[in-house]
């Protein structure tokens, strides 16, 4: 009998009020823009691993966090072969790290949070020995859902997590997974112009996610659902909000039905 529960170990875990002062400790060395390879320098062996990774991505995959330094031209539009020129042209004191940053309207902002919380995610979990999660279609979409819901209603509602969940899945739901936890929060996010135009830069959002994903890895009940073998996949979800300045949160895990 196919079984449903609001959360994976019984528990939806909230986090409010989440500023980019008063946060966790720095767990991971700062970004090093140029630095694939997570050498702690940048160098022209950098280069060649980025043109490595985009030519063969099966024998010279990025980690996460090589990904994240390696993605310098047009920060938030993935790993290149423009990426390894501009390392090269810093390293000759032909140019600048990033080379350059990407204007972005509200919807891609909110995308590029997203993105980067599920790779933090990530990061942590190969730091402590476990395999990355699979990105959720179905979850991106209810945590996007969830993520708005909250901007408008902080109080956990139920009857707003099961429709999200009707809608994101197509019905479809409890023919994959049997359980799903979510975690919110909402965050501050500076220099958000509250008449639409967020003129925050890409660098700040990576530090803002970041931000976030140590926070869940603070809460042992968050970490410890994180971690765990049962889940599946992930979904995440963010909205920035432009009667509050913040940007709220959702990510979305799931476990498959058992066989």
């Amino acid at each position: 009998m196919k079984k449903f529960m609001s959360a994976l170990a019984a528990a939806v875990l909230t986090y409010g009020a989440m500023g980019l002062t008063g946060m966790a400790a720095e767990k991971v060395p700062a970004l090093l823009f140029g630095d694939a390879d997570c050498s702690g320098e940048v160098r022209m062996n950098d280069a060649v691993r980025i043109m490595q990774s985009v030519a063969n991505p099966d024998e010279y995959s990025l980690t996460v966090r090589g990904a994240s330094n390696a993605d310098v031209h047009e920060r938030g539009d993935g790993v290149s072969n423009m990426d390894a020129l501009a390392v090269q042209k810093y390293l000759i004191k032909a140019g600048e790290l990033p080379a350059s940053y990407k204007a972005m309207e509200k919807a891609e902002n909110e995308a590029l949070i997203a993105g980067y919380v599920y790779n933090w995610i990530n990061f942590y979990r190969e730091a402590d020995g476990k395999a990355p999660l699979t990105r959720l279609e179905g979850g991106d979409k209810y945590s996007i859902i969830r993520a708005e819901q909250t901007a408008s209603d902080y109080v956990q509602d139920n009857d707003k997590m099961k429709a999200a969940v009707a809608t994101a899945f197509d019905g479809k739901f409890y023919d994959s997974y049997d359980m799903f936890a979510e975690m919110r929060g909402r965050s501050f996010m500076t220099e958000t112009d509250l008449d639409g135009e967020v003129t925050i830069t890409d660098i700040d959002t990576e530090t803002l996610a970041k931000n976030f994903s140590e926070s869940l890895l603070d809460n042992p009940s968050a970490w410890n659902i994180i971690k765990d073998d049962i889940v599946a996949g992930i979904g995440v979800g963010t909205y920035i909000s432009e009667s509050d300045g913040r940007v709220y949160f959702n990510v979305f895990l799931a476990a498959k039905q058992p066989e």
